[in-house]
């Protein structure tokens, strides 16, 4: 993939190249989310976050019959997002880590294991034996995010006509609550330590520890732990499915029942199932 677009110009005319196309695909759902998902995903920042969550929306005015497909496309922005290449985030790991990675991790592998929004995840082994995920920001994401926060009401138009019922300006009040906050990996360390106490002893639910001595502002380095994605589940038995919307349902209401706290990104993107 190229060069992460920053610059507030390029990103105002990808937004508005990319709403154009998809309005002239509306009679055509499934090319329209392919517009969208292509041009999202080139572009990160809060411009893909706005496509992830529009992958859990139900649009009432796509046809029934492509709905699911429509719905598939956009998942995509979930877990087959376009990669950014190492030697752009690798300037980020040793601006962060004051040195080359090998001196942090005793392996390393350059193939991204996940391409998101904000950052690339990566798995490696640090010098202590423990396989570890490192989650690494785009550079230049945080300017992009600015831009993107500014642009994003030139999507909502389009967003209204597919889904009526959706509330595109709380959506994006929220998008811009939120999104400011993952920028900050020391934020969400935090939290996700808070997090993984509350379920420590959890017979179903398993949050990944942080190595809070290698994790910065824009590097987030967590336990290594493996799963199946939402979209495979789907794949297994009716009894199977049951049980893992019974433990997530219990994962969501236990965090806001028991310890008043709201896992604020609930996309499927973000969690693992086994």
């Amino acid at each position: 993939m190229p060069k992460l677009p920053t610059s507030r110009i390029g990103r105002t005319a990808r937004f508005g190249s990319m709403v154009a196309g998809a309005a002239w695909k509306r009679d055509d759902p499934v090319a329209m989310a392919d517009a969208i998902v292509k041009q999202l995903g080139q572009m990160k920042g809060a411009a893909m976050k706005i496509g992830q969550v529009l992958s859990t929306v139900d649009f009432d005015l796509v046809p029934e019959g492509e709905r699911e497909a429509f719905k598939e496309k956009l998942a995509e922005l979930r877990d087959q997002a376009p990669q950014v290449s190492f030697d752009q985030m690798e300037k980020v790991l040793r601006a962060e880590l004051g040195g080359p990675v090998s001196d942090v991790f005793a392996e390393f592998d350059s193939t991204p294991v996940a391409a998101a929004s904000i950052g690339q995840v990566y798995r490696a082994r640090t010098h202590k034996g423990a396989d570890v995920a490192v989650k690494v920001q785009y550079p230049g994401v945080a300017e992009a995010v600015e831009t993107d926060l500014r642009n994003m009401n030139m999507l909502f138009p389009l967003v209204k006509r597919l889904a009526p019922g959706l509330d595109v300006k709380a959506l994006g009040g929220e998008l811009r609550e939120r999104i400011s906050e993952e920028l900050d990996y020391e934020l969400e360390a935090q939290n996700q330590r808070r997090v993984a106490r509350v379920f420590r002893d959890h017979p179903h639910v398993r949050v990944p520890g942080v190595d809070t001595g290698l994790s910065t502002r824009r590097v987030l380095v967590t336990e290594f732990v493996e799963g199946e994605a939402f979209g495979k589940v789907k794949q297994r038995s009716e009894e199977e499915r049951d049980r893992f919307g019974e433990i997530v349902y219990r994962f969501f209401w236990g965090l806001i029942a028991n310890e008043r706290l709201v896992a604020g990104d609930p996309h499927p993107g973000n969690y693992l199932l086994c």
